[in-house]
């Protein structure tokens, strides 16, 4: 019986330890994953007029993220859905000094990045390597930028920009191509070109700048005008901070929203073309519940088999009990009548260990061997000591004819 109570506390600590432990390690995977999720994630950034994204786009098979302050999300390219605009961050974000030590480390890089430069990443199509362009702005710093091969992790000397003006890096799921955007003082709009990367270090300007603008007046479309024309309607000013292409599509990204638009607009001028902007929040996924997502299935069988475990061992004791009313009482009667058997026994066993006195009867001539009080003494002294409950007896011994009495010796044995 105490058995089964303990069986059943056992179990019960179980399965409330289960669920504590997983709460906690579900606690601590969501701390440091999910607030940098989150930090991209948020409607309203807070603290910089920027969005917290280096560099964002496709590899050959991946999806790849760089933050701001050198996190790296490298996910599968299902993560994300250009059918629904979703990009699912279900993967754990890696420092870059662990994901990439050999670019974290270099002198190069770290000269670059307190400067002003942009990131973007290219798929070469000759040797099947994929490219990360650390590009800075020639006119704010000397030092060249720097390739970094996402594949075997080699670093060789990239390309800078030489405009009069800052450009920004727009990763494109095109071969050898990447976009760039800049806002013109000209024309008062946002401008963007595109480039064709022929070797390595050599990237050449395809298109030259054309103006971006809306298609009416209710700001519901774009369109991008051909080489030197001006906008009808009014140019487009959106503060971009990063950006991709892929599945024909941009995607643009402002402080709070991602402006999403066909990338028919650029191959057609003229062309209008409808945007949708959308709430960071609805683009970007995160996952909340990374470990329980994984393998919340699993989780909830054990939990599942735990409290079955833990009911049937308590339908199992009533059971028995309904059966078995008296059982316990038996048992305790069983244990009782062997104890008394027990005691009786060592009575027994005491009284045929007590010592016999032999009395010699002779005539008057005899010689009768008599005990003295001092005899008698250490014969008593010398009875077997019987370890159990205090027992009570009375022992006739006859010492001799000169007596002419029984004495009565009462003896306790403890």
């Amino acid at each position: 019986m105490l058995i089964k109570l303990y069986a059943i506390r056992f179990v019960w600590w179980v399965y409330l330890w289960s669920i504590l432990s997983i709460e906690f390690i579900n606690t601590t995977n969501e701390t440091e994953s999910n607030q940098i999720c989150h930090s991209l994630a948020e409607d309203e950034a807070q603290g910089t007029n920027e969005l917290n994204i280096l560099a964002i786009g496709l590899t050959r098979k991946n999806f790849l993220l760089i933050t701001r302050n050198f996190y790296v999300y490298e996910m599968s390219k299902e993560s994300f859905d250009s059918s629904t605009n979703k990009l699912y961050l279900n993967a754990t974000p890696i420092p870059m000094s662990v994901k990439f030590p050999t670019l974290f480390e270099s002198s190069d890089f770290n000269k670059i990045k307190t400067k002003s430069f942009t990131v973007f990443i290219l798929i070469r199509k000759n040797d099947d390597s994929d490219l990360l362009f650390i590009t800075p702005w020639k006119k704010e710093t000397r030092v060249n930028g720097l390739t970094f091969n996402l594949i075997n992790h080699g670093i060789q000397e990239g390309i800078h920009f030489s405009q009069e003006f800052k450009e920004l890096a727009i990763s494109s799921d095109e071969y050898a191509t990447f976009y760039t955007l800049h806002h013109s003082n000209t024309t008062n709009g946002l401008e963007i070109a595109l480039y064709y990367c022929i070797f390595l270090g050599n990237c050449d300007l395809k298109n030259t700048f054309r103006l971006i603008c809306y298609g009416d007046k209710h700001k519901q479309t774009i369109i991008i005008k051909n080489y030197d024309e001006i906008c009808e309607n009014d140019p487009v000013k959106w503060p971009i901070t990063t950006g991709f292409v892929a599945n024909n599509h941009f995607y643009l990204f402002e402080k709070n929203y991602v402006l999403i638009f066909s990338a028919d607009a650029y191959s057609e001028a003229n062309k209008a073309v409808p945007i949708e902007k959308r709430k960071l929040s609805s683009f970007f996924i995160c996952s909340e519940t990374s470990f329980l997502a994984k393998n919340g299935f699993i989780i909830m069988i054990i939990l599942f088999i735990l409290l079955a475990a833990l009911c049937c061992l308590a339908l199992l004791i009533r059971y028995k009990n309904s059966i078995f009313p008296n059982f316990s009482k038996k048992n305790l009667s069983t244990f009782n009548s062997k104890q008394q058997k027990q005691t009786t026994d060592i009575e027994e066993t005491s009284s045929n260990k007590l010592p016999k006195t032999t009395t010699t009867t002779t005539n008057d001539n005899t010689t009768s061997s008599l005990l003295t009080d001092k005899t008698r003494s250490s014969e008593l002294k010398s009875l077997p000591e019987i370890p159990s409950k205090t027992h009570q007896t009375v022992v006739k011994v006859k010492f001799s004819n000169n007596f002419n009495e029984i004495k009565n010796i009462k003896l306790n044995f403890k």
